[in-house]
């Protein structure tokens, strides 16, 4: 695709990193939401496909956490290291939208 095109788009900004991450926040907030439906929710058979939801998503979530440490995007142990690197790519994000 034409370099341009990609940066109207905003596809420049969008890698495979920054596509996991997101993925990863988004499934969070998801399981937030199904955690609250489940305890407003009265039926048995509702809550336990709640339950498999949440299960499904946390077993998604660990597949990708395992494919970003894969490719040495997270270190999960070395938080100062993750803290840095966070850091600097949220400079750089702001560079690139300004």
């Amino acid at each position: 695709m034409n370099p341009i095109v990609e940066s109207l788009m905003g596809m420049k900004l969008l890698s495979d990193e920054v596509i996991a991450s997101d993925l990863l926040l988004t499934l969070e907030h998801r399981t937030y939401s199904l955690e609250a439906a489940i305890a407003a929710v009265a039926s048995a058979d509702l809550k336990s496909w709640l339950e498999l939801q949440i299960k499904d998503i946390k077993s998604f979530q660990e597949t990708i956490k395992h494919y970003q440490e894969q490719k040495g995007w997270i270190q999960p142990r070395l938080t100062k290291e993750l803290l840095d690197r966070d850091l600097k790519q949220a400079a750089k994000a702001l560079k690139q939208i300004t």
